[in-house]
């Protein structure tokens, strides 16, 4: 888990604050190429290192942080679309000698704030897909 803005952190609205988030997911051809994530923020002085305190929230398709102390909560959960990137671009693998072979996404989300938020995708450090967001 990272944290793209910390607590005291300064915001202008006449500068934007860029952030990434990297991430990695495996998929098969028959797989969806859609990707979420989950943007989440906390208001406690430290915040947490990790979701994995409370296992009812965990899930393989989220990146999830919780703590007791003072729990972090959603902001919105973002789908990352990697359906437009060739077959050929992602790196294969298989998971044996014998195994089916599988895709590896290496991508990042970016997040541009200034008195908006925007995002967008990249992949091998190009921009592809597309990135939106659902707020609960």
């Amino acid at each position: 888990m990272s944290w793209l803005i910390k607590k005291g952190d300064p915001l202008l609205s006449s500068q934007a604050r860029h952030a990434e988030i990297e991430l990695y997911r495996t998929f098969d051809a028959t797989d969806s190429r859609v990707f979420k994530a989950r943007l989440v923020a906390c208001d406690a002085d430290v915040a947490p290192r990790r979701y994995a305190d409370d296992v009812s929230c965990l899930s393989k398709n989220f990146n999830l942080l919780l703590t007791l102390s003072q729990p972090a909560y959603n902001v919105t959960i973002l789908s990352a679309d990697l359906s437009s990137v060739p077959e050929n671009k992602f790196q294969v693998a298989r998971s044996g000698p014998r195994g089916k072979p599988y895709f590896i996404a290496n991508f990042k989300i970016n997040i541009s704030l200034t008195s908006n938020l925007k995002f967008w995708l990249t992949f091998n450090g190009q921009e592809y897909g597309s990135v939106t967001t659902h707020y609960d």
